[in-house]
């Protein structure tokens, strides 16, 4: 707390500062003036809880002090020092709400026992004024600090115990409700954050009324995702009755935003069980995989059976051999309506069914001697894997990914296309170290199957084209240019020069040099003629 001393004698100031243990009183910090005037600058400029004032001052009395002070609404205790004991004196200073009047000379001892009394006072009154402005800022915004107080529930943030909490009943209660929209087009984005939450909470509220529920909040958790929240009176609400209830506010939401949306239904829970309601609803929306228009009870969901049915395997991988993608896709989206529609999927069967449907890829590529795990090791693929399982549309983007590059790499499997693939690449690599491994590699097939494909439909080995375009090119070079024998060696990929000599002799039976004479001379004969 802060102090201010008023007093023209500056031996009375130096002996209070002096003699006084501020500190133990819990003064912080002692001001001093010597008249009125810069007492009163002083108070304009700093909030001062105690002041000690001599009533005879010059320009002026302390009892005029206070009396200004009570005017300008200074809060602060006020303890006369006089040396005169005048009636007219202590009666004004009582009307001014001064805490005391002592008379010089000072007792030391009974004005520390004042000051003491002061200090009490002092914090009483602060503490009445942060509840007052707490409680008028508490009714001015109690709306949008109870949606804060909720978000922070669920969100499970440390809370304080403070005017917000305590506002509810010890045994309140509160049905919650979980919403998202499944906002594609990034309508919401449209609406004003303020007016949205509102525009939600007006709709809840209308549902609370049906319900002869007390209030209803609307809270926002995260992007599409919304709490709305009611607090139950003592009747308690058939559940059949809350979700008829529910499934028209559904329809109201839905309606509004032009968009199908998930709603479901959570326990009636305490205010310290709030968090763990929210954990049961956000496993459901987490199990929950048609995202269409639902409305589901935590307390349906949980009585629930679901079995996992094998789908019809080889007829979908007939379908995909034959290339009859449209046909495929269509059996597939089907059977996961049929199961959605029996309320018989959810994230787990999704994963089940994820594992069947990468078997009968790896099944289909296999047969076409495709290497899978070449053609399924990118971002798109991963991206598209882990999504899979959020719903039965991302799960249909997923199965039409997986078919589209199946179908096209069985389609590619088959000659002439990757034999003109395979000399493409030789073509345009003949200079590097290149193996059959490395080609087969660039088109994920198989490299035996390759090998065998590539020799049936041109009557020779990979090796043996590779090394009939290293000749070519080397005999091209040796008759049109005059590039030296080594760098031509290494221009069609024989780092090893004599290896190079030995393997062109083998071939053209002449040695590179001889070759360019040859040609050379050849060329001379041409031209005499």
């Amino acid at each position: 707390m802060k102090l201010l001393l008023v007093d023209d004698d500056d031996y009375i100031i130096q002996s209070l500062k002096e003699r006084l243990p501020w500190e133990e009183l819990g003064i912080r910090q002692v001001y001093t003036a010597n008249n009125i005037r810069q007492a009163k600058e002083l108070l304009a400029g700093v909030p001062i809880e105690i002041m000690i004032c001599d009533i005879e001052l010059p320009q002026g009395s302390g009892l005029e002090l206070l009396a200004w002070i009570r005017e300008q609404k200074y809060e602060l205790q006020a303890i006369f020092l006089t040396s005169y004991a005048q009636f007219d004196y202590a009666r004004k200073a009582i009307e001014l709400r001064s805490l005391n009047y002592y008379l010089k000379p000072i007792d030391y001892g009974k004005l520390t026992l004042g000051v003491q009394e002061a200090v009490r006072r002092a914090g009483e009154a602060m503490r009445d004024r942060a509840c007052r402005e707490e409680s008028e800022y508490w009714k001015q915004n109690r709306e949008e600090l109870q949606r804060n107080f909720f978000r922070n529930v669920f969100l499970k943030k440390k809370l304080q115990e403070d005017c917000i909490g305590r506002s509810f009943a010890p045994d309140a209660r509160f049905l919650p409700f979980y919403l998202e929209f499944y906002d594609e087009k990034g309508m919401l984005a449209k609406w004003d954050p303020m007016r949205l939450v509102l525009t939600l909470e007006k709709l809840a509220g209308s549902f609370a009324r049906r319900l002869e529920l007390k209030k209803a909040w609307a809270v926002y958790l995260r992007q599409t995702v919304f709490v709305l929240l009611a607090e139950l009176t003592e009747k308690d609400i058939p559940i059949l009755t809350v979700r008829t209830c529910a499934e028209g506010m559904g329809k109201e939401l839905r309606a509004k935003f032009e968009m199908d949306l998930f709603l479901g239904i959570g326990c009636v829970s305490a205010l310290g069980e709030l968090p763990g309601a929210m954990e049961e609803l956000e496993r459901v929306r987490s199990d929950h995989v048609l995202r269409e228009y639902t409305v589901v009870s935590v307390m349906e969901y949980e009585n629930r059976e679901v079995t996992y049915h094998l789908p019809a395997i080889t007829a979908w991988e007939a379908l995909l051999a034959s290339s009859r993608m449209e046909e495929f896709l269509e059996a597939v989206s089907g059977y996961l309506e049929e199961l959605g529609a029996g309320h018989q999927l959810n994230r787990e069967m999704l994963k089940w069914f994820r594992l069947d449907m990468m078997q009968l890829i790896y099944d289909c590529l296999k047969r076409a001697q495709v290497q899978a795990h070449k053609i399924f090791t990118n971002e798109t693929f991963e991206l598209l894997y882990q999504k899979s399982l959020d719903s039965v549309q991302d799960m249909m983007n997923y199965v039409r990914y997986l078919a589209a590059n199946t179908m096209e790499y069985t389609a590619f499997a088959k000659a002439p296309s990757v034999v003109e693939r395979v000399k493409e690449y030789i073509d345009g690599n003949f200079g590097q170290e290149i193996t059959r491994n490395d080609i087969a590699e660039q088109i994920y097939l198989n490299p035996d199957y390759l090998s065998r494909l590539f020799k049936k439909e041109t009557g020779m080995s990979i090796s043996a084209y590779l090394l009939k375009k290293r000749i070519d090119t080397a005999k091209e070079l040796l008759e049109h240019t005059t590039m030296p024998v080594n760098v031509i060696s290494m221009y069609v990929g024989y780092h090893n020069y004599p290896y190079f000599t030995r393997i062109f002799h083998e071939n053209t039976s002449y040695s590179p040099n001889e070759y360019r004479k040859k040609k050379k001379r050849e060329e001379k004969e041409r031209n005499g003629k």
